[in-house]
């Protein structure tokens, strides 16, 4: 790692700069031999330097034409990584065309529209406690796998065989049992793929790109969610819904464990290290990261959950009215998340910065919470709207940046990125419960907002415990 010195004279540690692989330093050492040993027959010296350069060229990992490190130690190709993209895409529209349409509509069909919200509560709350079980569980079988045959690609397919299993299920469901454990089943099946997903990024994207790609694999979750949707509004049937995604999702997902077999992950000085359970441990820089992935998500889910009601009282307008603004301010919401992601992505990896654009994330959503809390017209909403999609695009732009550099040990990183992903999915679980009381309360939905602000601005107070993270 460099010693750089700032305009003050201070020295600071470049920790964007590329780290030499095993085989770069064999060729070097190979070069260095080549040039520097002493022949004492100097008519020999030219069929040594060749050996010796012959040798160079054919250590693991060096180009035979140019002698170079070959690309697997500079990072993945861009048809890796658009299908990386393509496979998220997939997942998340295999989660969120159920979550948010064919779920809800098959609760009014079993209970004939008395007591939905709760049928609905019951199976959705079942689902993400077993997420929550689900994706560290992945991980830890995932990183096990990896150590073992060298791929984390079962464990993938695997997932999805799971999820498809679900789906099927679901799509045959016409009581609450069936509907509870077609869910659970997706939930289980396509956290597999999910946690391996992450994984790859770490295994194969060095630090210094990871801004770039980490964002667009933000971008793409949000993406993943509006074609889940498409999906199912295309389709006037929950049974056709949920054939429909059983088999879009294995095609949008399939095709990168074929790509990602051809090339090679980043080698580690652990690589070759059997997986021991004390390799699984915690330290502050993972902690702190984990804390403000929660508290940032969080605000995502505070400001989501009741933006129908919030809409209708606000806006006083009928339920019917209510669907197609929060439709309106849901396309601003992910459109403008996914462009601020991919944009704050690749400009953190230019700067060679990712704690600032946290700083920016959360000034920015906290001031869309405090539009929000006193907003009593359309435009207002939508510019509060508009301050929320681009906080957390460009807290997105940065977390996986961020949370693949904080982990504790090489060996363990699916496992630790399953631990990482408690911080997605637990605010989902909690956002009911702190919202609820507020909104029930003299504070409203003024409050509720107010508090959503506060909870972006905490996110702050982590940064300086990230020391080792720019």
């Amino acid at each position: 790692m460099e010693q750089m010195k700032t305009p003050d004279g201070d020295e600071r540690e470049r920790t964007f700069a590329p780290a030499r692989g095993t085989h770069a330093a064999r060729a070097d050492a190979a070069n260095s031999r080549a040039t520097s040993e002493p022949s004492q027959d100097s008519n020999a010296l030219p069929e040594k330097a060749a050996e010796q350069q012959s040798a160079v060229l054919s250590a693991p990992g060096i180009s035979a034409a140019e002698g170079e490190t070959a690309p697997a130690e500079s990072g993945p190709t861009r048809g890796w990584i658009a299908w990386l993209i393509i496979a998220t895409i997939g997942v998340y529209a295999g989660w969120f065309g159920p979550l948010q349409l064919l779920l809800p509509s098959q609760a009014l069909e079993i209970t004939g529209g008395v007591g939905s919200e709760g049928l609905l509560a019951l199976v959705t709350g079942i689902g993400a406690a077993i997420s929550m079980v689900a994706n560290p569980a992945w991980g830890l079988a995932s990183d096990r796998a990896r150590l073992r045959s060298g791929s984390r690609v079962p464990i993938l397919l695997v997932g999805l065989v799971v999820a498809v299993i679900g789906m099927a299920v679901l799509s045959q469901a016409t009581s609450v049992a069936p509907m509870v454990i077609g869910w659970g089943l997706v939930q289980v099946g396509l956290n597999g793929p999910f946690a391996v997903l992450l994984a790859f990024i770490a295994d194969r994207v060095p630090e210094e790109r990871r801004g770039t790609v980490g964002s667009l694999f933000g971008a793409a979750q949000l993406l993943g969610a509006v074609t889940g949707n498409l999906v199912a509004l295309l389709v006037n049937s929950e049974r056709i819904g949920y054939i429909a995604l059983a088999i879009a999702v294995p095609c949008l997902v399939i095709p990168i464990a074929v790509i990602h077999k051809r090339g090679r992950d980043l080698a580690t000085a652990s690589d070759s290290v059997a997986f021991k359970w004390a390799d699984v441990q915690l330290d502050h820089t993972f902690v702190a990261a984990f804390c403000m992935r929660f508290f940032l998500n969080l605000v995502n889910a505070l400001m989501l959950l009741y933006l129908l009601y919030f809409v209708m009282e606000r806006l006083s307008q009928s339920k019917d009215d209510a669907d197609d603004t929060v439709f309106v301010l849901t396309l601003v919401y992910v459109g403008l998340a996914a462009v601020a992601a991919a944009g704050g992505g690749i400009l953190s990896d230019k700067m060679h910065r990712r704690k600032i654009w946290v700083v920016y994330a959360a000034v920015v959503s906290a001031a869309g919470g405090l539009v929000l809390a006193f907003a009593h017209d359309f435009g207002t909403l939508v510019i509060g709207t508009v301050a929320f999609a681009v906080g957390y695009g460009l807290f997105l732009a940065v977390d996986v940046g961020i949370i693949t550099a904080a982990l504790p040990n090489e060996k363990t990183r699916a496992t630790m990125l399953g631990v990482a992903n408690l911080a997605s999915a637990s605010p989902q679980a909690l956002a009911p419960a702190i919202a609820a009381p507020i909104v029930a309360t003299a504070g409203g939905y003024t409050g509720l907002y107010i508090v959503t602000a506060a909870v972006g601005l905490i996110a702050i107070a982590f940064l300086p415990m990230l020391k080792k993270i720019p």
